[in-house]
């Protein structure tokens, strides 16, 4: 029926020249109404639906140059015009569809324009769902679009396309990219055409990208390589234009027969040689370059700062915009599209055990390196593990070659020293938008169902292996890889994201990088989490749901949804000894990071008003170490007894210059739990200090409230975890294991007293520190405490009163407390 809305339908002889000529008034009304900022987003989007579905279908060299046309005029409407702000930066205007404010009408107006709904129904629904909205069918990939007919988008005609016309180039502003990425494109051209004689350390993600995946190589990038000559030999020549930028397509589309326009002149710097560089990309290239940058130079009303503050009202939580609804949306449909989950076919070939991961393809790789390069690294650049360890020891020992003699690292007691940026701190994801979507990207990766697949292939294999060769280190075992490429990929990315956020990010501010990083990290952490449940089910909490088909022993197949649920901070946690080989093959995501959230933790606010907020950030943490992941850690450090030495090994070659193992015959690193000792005395004694001060603040209705629920607690009569005195010594008994603490630890402003034991026979015991009912000292009490046969703390000076409250009974005497 819409067909026949589109064409001319007629039996006279004329009827191929009438398609023609109304075909060309449809696309010459969709041109202009793409023009036009008023024009409504809906009906374009219902028009453009209907010459992709079509005519674009029907095949033709005549609909495919004006589908060319389209796409420049798409991408202007879609993203808006580029132009430089004050500070030089290329930022998007105003006018776009994603940076509307307010929601658009999903209803098709009398327009002559074509409907590609077969018969349904225009009326006007703003509540309805994105999924029915007629942008997000044009622009997301079919197999997100919930219908029974899965026709053809806007996405897979570029795919075609491009193809189709392999020939046809676009434009894309080299200084568009982050600085960063700029140069590492540049050391990637030089090392293409053998003109460096030492090869620069270029992110392996850099290379990859542009090397590898772009259509068109290093070697052909022309006007790269013309700028960059004029930069080395040109000091006259000015890296960036002040002429206009603009990253539409228009203009820029070329053939490889055509070739580069010259360089521009401007008249007004003294006839100094200016240049604005251009990568030659195809279209779906250009497409997601423009994509994903967009969200670090849209419009947007609140513009974080580089540390991560708003410049406007806050948008964390409820100020986000339609358009950045519609962005989102369009962004979980791309996962969808360029990083599938394993098919039907995939499971049911698998059976009971694993056989692969299916490859990735270019295109979808691209997708993914492009938003690890803007989204994840930026502008920034980690300092190689060997060069911080070098400059620490030489700022610590005050040596000049400190390679020269034997030096041992504690790395994680120095994880903190040994995280230095190369470059400024100015995180691209500090972005509201940008951080929710790399929390799908994460979840979506975690959800592949054929993880837990190879985590227990790879589980059966360590088991099978003969432990005396092992004992023997004759011939190590080499076990499979159990993580999809997917997330192989973002891994090492991923953990100097963590890291750089952990080590700058402030942490008092709403909103801030240390915390959205701290969500990543958890989520990686525990990828049990990962629930089958079935569609539509209920799902209350924080989750992020992915649908695919379930695989039943029956003829009938049900759709399941993949949830991955973020654990509460007194969630019991779900590990079970299958999911070993995982915890190898992340070690350093479970180790590294948290030395330096226990030495950041302590920043938290633990006051009055925010303790309860503070401190199951830090038991959220804690939590996830259990005392069986506590083991596979250990004796994965221990890598020469384990069996899942090459597991480890392998992390680390994929960490590369940021793996905490040195090379050898650099210094000697040590790896062990131990050495977070200091830190997390110092965090206990920090939340007990602050919750001492909190008691003693407290009202008498608070007070009440506490012994009640302390008093039913002793009966069984309330949760185990109810209460904040049982939480903090349930959080006391997991760092006592984290670390390697005494078992009898306990830290400073802990109550009550412990008996004191002499540790070097372990038999004396000179009982508690003797008090009388008002907290003053007996008079055996300070005898004891004067002959130093026990001992007072501290903090019972301000919190128990042990030399405040007997003044007038205990002897002359001074002290002085240390601050």
């Amino acid at each position: 029926e819409t067909r026949q809305q589109t064409i001319t339908v007629g039996v006279s002889s004329n009827e191929k020249t009438s398609q023609v000529l109304h075909t060309y008034r449809i696309t010459a009304m969709l041109e202009e109404g793409l023009r036009s900022s008023t024009f409504s987003p809906a009906e374009a989007a219902q028009g453009l639906l209907s010459f992709v579905r079509f005519e674009l279908q029907d095949g033709g060299a005549n609909a495919e140059k004006r589908f060319i046309g389209l796409f420049s005029l798409v991408c202007d409407r879609l993203f808006g015009t580029l132009t430089k702000d004050k500070e030089g930066f290329l930022r998007h205007e105003n006018g776009g569809w994603l940076a509307r404010q307010n929601r658009w009408e999903s209803r098709v107006s009398n327009s002559p324009l074509p409907s590609s709904s077969r018969g349904a129904s225009s009326s006007s629904n703003l509540s309805s769902s994105l999924d029915k909205d007629p942008v997000i069918q044009l622009l997301c990939g079919m197999e997100a679009l919930k219908t029974k007919e899965k026709l053809p988008t806007f996405l897979e005609a570029m795919s075609g396309n491009t193809e189709a016309r392999r020939g046809v180039r676009v434009q894309y502003p080299f200084h568009a990219l982050p600085k960063s990425t700029q140069e590492a494109l540049m050391s990637v051209i030089d090392l293409t055409l053998q003109s460096s004689s030492s090869p620069p350390l270029i992110r392996e993600n850099a290379v990859r990208l542009f090397r590898t995946l772009l259509r068109v190589g290093p070697k052909d990038q022309v006007d790269l390589q013309r700028f960059r000559r004029r930069r080395q030999h040109d000091s006259s020549y000015v890296e960036y234009s002040n002429r206009p930028l603009s990253l539409s397509p228009r203009g820029g589309l070329m053939s490889p027969m055509l070739s580069l326009q010259k360089s521009q002149y401007d008249s007004s710097s003294n006839a100094k040689k200016v240049d604005t560089p251009q990568i030659m990309l195809n279209m779906v290239e250009y497409f997601l370059f423009t994509f994903l940058r967009y969200p670090l130079a849209t419009p947007s009303l609140d513009n974080p700062t580089p540390q991560g503050r708003t410049s406007s009202s806050s948008s964390h939580h409820s100020g986000l915009r339609f358009g950045d609804t519609v962005y989102i949306h369009l962004f979980r449909c791309y996962l969808l599209h360029y990083l599938p989950h394993s098919t039907q076919e995939d499971q049911r070939n698998a059976g009971t055990s694993f056989v692969g991961f299916p490859a990735i393809s270019n295109e979808n790789e691209l997708f993914l390196r492009i938003a690890i390069e803007f989204w994840l690294l930026g502008n920034l650049e980690l300092m190689s593990t060997s060069k911080s360890a070098i400059l620490f020891h030489e700022r610590r020992q005050k040596t000049k070659n400190p390679t020269e003699s034997t030096m041992t690292l504690k790395y994680l007691s120095d994880a903190y020293d040994l995280v230095k940026l190369t470059t400024k701190y100015e995180p691209p994801s500090s972005f509201v938008v940008v951080q929710k979507c790399l929390k799908y990207l994460v979840g979506h990766s975690l959800k592949d169902p054929l993880v837990p697949l190879a985590v227990r292939d790879c589980y059966e294999v360590s088991k099978s292996v003969n432990r005396a060769s092992i004992d023997s280190k004759d011939s190590m075992p080499t076990l499979p890889w159990c993580i999809s490429p997917v997330m192989t990929i973002l891994q090492p990315s991923l953990y100097c994201h963590i890291l750089m956020a952990f080590r700058y990010a402030p942490i008092h501010v709403s909103g801030s990088l240390f915390h959205a990083a701290l969500d990543l990290w958890l989520l990686w952490l525990e990828p049990w989490n990962v629930e089958k449940r079935k569609k539509n089910a209920s799902n209350a909490g924080n989750v992020f749901t992915n649908t695919i088909p379930h695989i039943s022993s029956h003829q009938s197949s049900k759709d399941i949804q993949m949830v991955l649920r973020t654990a509460k901070a007194n969630a019991r946690s779900k590990y079970d000894s299958k999911w070993e080989p995982y915890v190898a093959a992340n070690l350093y995501f479970y180790t590294v990071p948290l030395a330096l959230f226990l030495r950041r933790a302590r920043e938290l606010d633990f006051s009055s008003r925010y303790f309860t907020r503070s401190f199951k950030i830090v038991l959220r943490v804690f939590r996830v170490y259990t005392p069986e992941v506590l083991s596979v850690i250990c004796s994965s450090l221990d890598s020469g007894n384990s069996c899942m030495a090459s597991l480890v090994k392998s992390h680390s070659d994929y960490l590369g210059p940021f793996s905490p193992v040195l090379p050898v015959g650099t210094m000697t690193t040590i790896h062990s739990m131990s050495d977070l000792q200091g830190d997390t005395k110092n965090l206990l004694e920090e939340i007990y200090m602050q919750y001492n001060k909190t008691v003693r603040d407290r009202g008498f209705l608070d007070r009440l409230e506490a012994n009640i629920e302390a008093f039913f607690g002793s009966f069984g009569l309330a949760e185990p975890t109810a209460g904040e005195e049982s939480q903090i010594r349930l959080l006391v008994a997991k760092a006592t294991k984290i670390a390697g603490l005494p078992s009898d630890y306990q830290c400073v402003g802990a109550a009550p007293c412990r008996s004191i034991v002499d540790d070097n026979d372990g038999q004396r015991n000179f009982g508690p520190l003797l008090r009388t009912k008002s907290g003053t000292l007996t008079d055996e009490g300070r005898s004891r405490l004067i002959a130093g046969e026990i001992k007072s703390r501290p903090v019972d000076v301000v919190t128990r009163g042990v030399l405040q409250m007997d003044n007038f009974q205990k002897p002359a005497t001074s002290y002085e407390l240390s601050w």
